[in-house]
């Protein structure tokens, strides 16, 4: 009994290490553009408004922020998608370059 109950305390113990290790063998779960404009944003300043700029400020806007924090190419594409949703612009923005 001894040995089944210290075989699952380290099972568990693995389990724990590869959830925070971010080894999981589950797929990594997409996030939105707004999930990322909520996280991101929100971890240097208070989230600002969608309506407080045009889509075409908030380009210049993310880049920027994308400069100073990091934000990958692809989560500017979300995060202006979900903007251009936001904001109800009926046309396309220009993709910010990509800086690879």
């Amino acid at each position: 009994m001894k040995g089944i109950t210290g075989n699952l305390t380290l099972l568990f113990a693995f389990e724990l290490l590869l959830s925070f290790s971010g080894c999981s063998s589950r797929p990594q779960e997409e996030l939105s553009g707004e999930r990322i404009y909520r996280i991101r944003c929100r971890t240097c300043h208070a989230l600002p408004n969608p309506g407080d700029y045009t889509l075409e400020q908030w380009e210049k806007v993310l880049v920027d922020m994308a400069q100073r924090s990091g934000i990958s190419h692809e989560e500017q594409k979300r995060i202006l998608l979900f903007l251009q949703e936001k904001l109800g612009k009926g046309h396309a923005f220009k993709a910010p370059a990509d800086s690879g």
